[in-house]
């Protein structure tokens, strides 16, 4: 047998013909049965290939069809009772914002002011934030030569025991009547 007997037609075409020899009888077997090994493992790569694909294909399509019934779903249908029916349903009232939202808002609305509070004003303001957001005040008070840090501390002791959501209403209050001047 010849080496170009066993390889495809293609192949040896580019081959030097040089190379087209007689195998001895146990390669020559051994080449068989390799090539052989290697076109089934080919095959077997190509049969993958195509289940991997309509594998991909059937998952896709199904993807694709439930899709498709999530948005051609229409709202449920009313009864005819409803149809029917002649009340006027009551107007709802508008969601009164939360007092977390209120107190959001009136943190940021401060921001909007055009003229600077007074001491006070700034101390109380720092003191029920303070205690709406983190509650009772921990901690030494600063030394004497720590003036504004001194004088935070004490305004915000004075708020101390103060209920968080208490201290978040007269919050937003100080901060409504602020910018209502």
């Amino acid at each position: 047998m010849k080496l170009f007997d066993l390889i495809p037609q293609k192949l040896s075409d580019l081959l030097p013909p040089t190379l087209n020899q007689d195998i001895p009888a146990p390669i020559d077997q051994v080449a068989e049965q390799v090539l052989e090994v290697g076109k089934l493992a080919g095959y077997a790569g190509i049969g993958l290939a195509i289940k991997t694909r309509d594998y991909a294909k059937n998952t896709l399509n199904e993807l694709i069809e439930i899709g498709e019934q999530a948005l051609g779903e229409t709202p449920t249908q009313t009864t005819a009772q409803e149809e029917t029916s002649s009340e006027v349903p009551a107007p709802q009232e508008p969601a009164k914002p939360s007092l977390e939202e209120l107190f959001s808002d009136a943190s940021e609305n401060i921001k909007t002011l055009t003229s600077k509070p007074d001491n006070a004003t700034l101390g109380e303001l720092y003191a029920l934030y303070k205690q709406a957001t983190i509650g009772d005040i921990s901690g030494k008070r600063p030394g004497i030569t720590k003036v504004a840090d001194r004088y935070k501390f004490d305004a915000w002791n004075r708020k101390k025991g103060m209920d968080r959501d208490i201290a978040k209403q007269a919050y937003i209050e100080k901060v409504e009547s602020l910018l209502a001047s």
